[in-house]
């Protein structure tokens, strides 16, 4: 262990800083010499310095785990900072708008979770990495395959809707712009959602990381932005507008990208 002469105020006297340790790396931190006599200053400093060390372990085990390791820690990193974002915009918007208008959002989302069962089939879940085994030598084909699936039964939602437009308005008691929203989230955000979902599979968990984080970051300020901007009476659609337009979006990215 560092031996440390802690005195005048906490100061390290003698030799040079770096001078105390084998291997010269920067220190990135603070280590709060505290304490109400040298030996308890003394015992606080290890602690401190035994912190750091164990960090540095971590960062290293990281580095070398495996990939397979490598992905699930990351996106359980990115999962857990989206669910840090989660319960922020919850206290957030119920501020930010009216009661009813943030009642509208939750039964956007309901019909959402539910339709994309019947729409799309959850495609992008089992059965996409069934496929990845099965058809390891033409994957790409495979993805472009389930993606038309989904496109074409968007399209019948889309035809189905301006056929019975009113129907709809009555069954999902929400304005038109939201249903359109929900239909282009199901038309293109499989395409982002078939791309990660192989990028889970082939363990490739950089980019996969970073958008999953940037999505849920840029929704929260997109949507604090257009519900302020938006009248009372419009707070949801600001709000839907916001939340899927982030996703749809991307999900156009990764559409073309696929074809």
């Amino acid at each position: 262990w560092l031996k440390l002469n802690v005195k005048d105020g906490g100061k390290i006297m003698g030799n040079k800083f770096l001078d105390l340790f084998n291997t010269k790396k920067p220190v990135i931190g603070m280590i709060h010499l505290k304490g109400t006599n040298d030996e308890e200053v003394f015992e606080i400093a290890k602690k401190e310095i035994n912190d750091f060390y164990n960090n540095d372990k971590l960062i290293e085990k990281f580095k070398m785990a495996s990939p397979a390791a490598k992905a699930s820690m990351a996106l359980l990193f990115a999962n857990l900072v989206l669910k840090g974002i989660s319960m922020i915009s919850g206290p957030i918007f119920t501020r930010l708008m009216p009661a009813d208008q943030y009642g509208i959002v939750s039964t956007f989302q309901s019909w959402q979770n539910l339709l994309a069962v019947i729409i799309t089939l959850n495609l992008s879940q089992g059965v996409f990495n069934n496929g990845m085994l099965d058809f390891k030598d033409n994957r790409d084909e495979f993805q472009l395959a389930l993606l038309m699936i989904s496109s074409i039964l968007t399209i019948i939602f889309f035809i189905s809707f301006v056929l019975f437009e009113k129907e709809f308005l009555d069954l999902f008691e929400m304005p038109a712009i939201m249903i359109v929203v929900m239909g282009l989230y199901f038309l293109f955000v499989p395409a982002y959602q078939f791309w990660s979902g192989r990028q889970r599979y082939e363990y490739k968990y950089k980019a996969l990381t970073l958008i999953t984080i940037g999505i849920g970051f840029f929704s929260l300020i997109l949507g604090v932005i257009l519900v302020l901007m938006a009248p009372n009476d419009s707070a949801a659609v600001a709000r839907v507008c916001a939340m899927e337009g982030v996703n749809i979006a991307v999900g156009i990215f990764f559409y073309i990208y696929t074809f």
